[in-house]
């Protein structure tokens, strides 16, 4: 038997946001299919769902194969031994109601092979992931006036009701061809009446004219060794759970491709290609169907000095040892396409792409991580066609030695100064005066806020040290940890905290100077309290609120954020669409992978929009009217007492230091506010960067200046004051 090596290998992965896409067979926009040709299909959906296929057209000669079936064994020995076969079709489905079939699995595969000169069209067909109960339904997925096929062990087939006794069995178990008259209607290929190069159709022969023969082959052994027609040159397939050494040994020394199908990896060792044979292979395809974890390991491919092409797909990869890769010296084409995504990536021993990273041309990858390997440039053509984390970056969680400095600086900073004040105003005598106790009530607790804020960034920057330059490999972990919902969870109560008691310093400063006569209008020592308890309780409830929206990387909260915390300084992906991504291998034909790429976004996260925009921008403008209210005040009953030309040093300082908290409220919230209405509008796109330097020097700025100027300041100008 003379087995062919497919010309189009297709990779479809389709989800719950992208559930369909649409292809069709070779050629069919030129109105015919080519002759001798092979082309797979392995479609895989979300688990739980299975896979459907909706014919529109269907035009396939008698004598040619449209076979589909569960799950990726779509072999030839598969196809020989009818193996999870669902349905096979031949004729012409079009005029008669189409076809359509669901799969039994989450995988599904379609195979279509040509073996003469045809003037058919082909097919065309939707692929959609579908829930299984639309499925078990009667009516729920076959039309009115379909034949369903009765056996339905590997899954379900509609056929249009003309196509039941058309002489052609379309379902596995002829169901759609019993209790039929002798005479019935073939599809009768003459109707198409093309050829390619325009060239006339023979009705007397029924046929196009015959092109001239592709270069031969012998047979070879069935299981391994079958001679392969590819694109250009010979190849040959080979159907083995694991390669065997002597099989391998005995190719013939011409063979430029070898296909591999249910290949155990973890048995790939060095001594496996080790042989003559193989010594001027060029594309070596390997397709993996062990649901078992697999290693790639040391020399798994030596030997294979001239190789340029390897793909390795439906792979489950644990891990990629150093030396995997040695002998691939001249490889200019890496395809790892793996059967699951993860959140886990591949255990990747140092050094394990190092031989390869340089001379690469074209990497394909299931795991966009896996780009961040290489150089820059080829890591930015692998990465541009995933749906990544839009603050994803190929490094350490905090970029360069700056932003690490000042991270411990000001998170050191704030929690020794904080405490500090903390114990300073715990300690204040106040002589019972009210306006005192309460500023230093709300002093001590905006300082346990701030102490709060600098935890947060100590718990950060522990993380960087933690794990380093190859943290971009579990930040995906990270994000979901404990740790960094914890550290959420403190960074909303600190910096929120700490806008609240700023606010209520504010408005009490506000009352007492410029309401000094208004003594109802001011709150008790005891009503501060009791509104102070009233804020930590909220912030803890807001906190806990987004930990629990925040549940998992895809809630656009701490998700979005590799610092764990969700400022609105990113959009969200709502739309996804299939685009095709096609690897052109020599000889080999083609690869292509169909997967989910966004399309669309929108505003990211409502709770932080908000929180960040909305509230944050409300009191800053209400601690800016106060101390506004509060200077003019102060200043007007000054010219009552003294002449207009008097200079007061008092006033002078009073009017630097309400400037001072104006200020380091306006550089802590507002350049924020405006990244993120900028960034909400899509007027410009977000990078880590930026993010990370708002974290490191926006967010903390109260947080590490308010000891100076609620405490440290006053102090000194009270010995001043004393001294004078």
């Amino acid at each position: 038997m003379t087995t062919q090596i497919p010309d189009a290998m297709h990779l479809i992965s389709l989800t719950k946001e992208a559930p369909e896409w649409s292809f069709q067979s070779p050629n069919f926009t030129h109105g015919l299919y080519p002759d001798e040709t092979l082309s797979v299909w392995l479609i895989r959906v979300d688990r739980g769902s299975r896979v459907t296929f909706d014919f529109d057209v269907m035009e396939v000669a008698e004598n040619d194969l449209l076979q589909i079936g569960n799950g990726i064994d779509a072999t030839d020995f598969a196809s020989l031994t009818g193996d999870n076969i669902i349905a096979t079709f031949a004729g012409n489905l079009t005029g008669v109601g189409g076809a359509r079939v669901a799969s039994n699995e989450n995988e599904a595969w379609l195979r279509f092979q040509s073996f003469h000169v045809s003037s058919c069209r082909g097919f065309s067909v939707t692929v959609r992931q579908e829930g299984p109960s639309a499925l078990v339904k009667e009516n729920g997925f076959c039309r009115r006036d379909d034949f369903r096929c009765v056996n339905e062990a590997e899954g379900v087939t509609c056929l249009g009701n003309g196509s039941r006794c058309d002489g052609i069995p379309h379902c596995k178990d002829s169901s759609d061809s019993a209790n039929c008259s002798s005479r019935y209607d073939r599809f009768d290929e003459s109707a198409c009446k093309m050829c390619p190069g325009n060239q006339p159709y023979n009705n007397g022969t029924q046929s196009c004219p015959v092109p001239p023969s592709r270069k031969g082959c012998y047979v070879r052994d069935l299981f391994c060794g079958q001679c392969g027609v590819g694109v250009d040159d010979l190849g040959v397939i080979c159907i083995w759970p694991q390669p065997a050494i002597d099989i391998l040994s005995e190719l013939d020394n011409t063979t430029n491709i070898l296909y591999l199908s249910g290949v155990n990896v973890s048995s790939l060792q060095n001594g496996t290609f080790k042989w003559d044979s193989l010594k001027q292979l060029k594309v070596l395809a390997i397709q993996a169907t062990s649901d078992e974890e697999s290693d790639l390991k040391n020399y798994a491919f030596e030997g294979l000095d001239s190789l340029s092409t390897l793909v390795i797909f439906d792979l489950n990869l644990r891990k990629i040892e150093a030396e995997a890769f040695a002998g691939l010296d001249n490889l200019e084409t890496l395809s790892i396409w793996e059967k699951d995504s993860s959140p886990r990536l591949p255990i990747i021993e140092d050094g394990a792409f190092d031989v390869v990273a340089d001379q690469l041309s074209f990497l394909y990858v299931t795991d966009y991580r896996l780009c961040c390997f290489f150089a820059p440039e080829l890591q930015e053509r692998c990465r541009e066609w995933f749906e990544i984390p839009e603050l994803f970056v190929c490094n350490q969680l905090v970029p360069n030695y700056v932003l690490k400095a000042f991270m411990w600086i000001l998170g050191i900073s704030a929690v020794v100064g904080n405490l500090f004040v903390m114990v300073w105003r715990y300690r204040e005598k106040t002589g019972n005066r009210a306006g005192l106790m309460i500023n230093s009530f709300l002093v001590f607790n905006l300082a346990g806020a701030d102490a709060l804020m600098g935890l947060y960034m100590l718990i950060i920057a522990g993380a960087d040290v933690h794990y380093g330059a190859r943290y971009f490999e579990v930040s995906g972990e990270w994000r979901t940890s404990a740790a960094c919902k914890a550290a959420g969870f403190i960074s909303i109560i600190a910096n929120e905290a700490s806008v609240f008691f700023l606010v209520l310093i504010s408005v009490a400063r506000f009352m007492f100077i410029v309401f000094p006569f208004f003594t109802n209008l001011r709150l008790t020592l005891k009503e501060v309290k009791i509104v102070v308890g009233f804020v930590w309780l909220l912030m803890v409830i807001l906190a806990v609120v987004s930990t629990v929206l925040a549940s998992d990387e895809s809630s656009e909260a701490y998700g979005l954020s590799d610092v764990c915390i969700g400022l609105p300084l990113t959009t969200s992906v709502t739309g996804l669409e299939i685009k095709e991504q096609v690897v052109k291998i020599g000889g080999f034909g083609e690869v292509t992978y169909a997967r989910p790429v966004p399309s669309s976004q929108s505003a990211t996260w409502v709770f932080a929009i908000v929180l960040f925009l909305g509230v944050n921008l409300f009191s800053f403008c209400l601690i800016l009217a106060c101390y506004v209210a509060i200077f003019v005040k102060v200043k007007v009953s000054a010219r009552r007492v003294r002449r207009h030309s008097a200079r007061d040093e008092s006033e002078v300082r009073m009017a630097v230091k309400m400037a001072a908290i104006v200020l380091t409220d306006f550089l802590c919230w507002i350049p924020v506010i405006i990244m993120g209405i900028l960034f909400q509008a899509r007027v410009v796109d977000n990078n880590p960067e930026v993010f990370v330097w708002s974290v490191v020097f926006i967010l903390p700025i109260n947080s590490s200046i308010n000891p100076y100027l609620y405490t440290f300041l006053e102090v000194c100008l009270k010995k001043q004051s004393n001294r004078n």
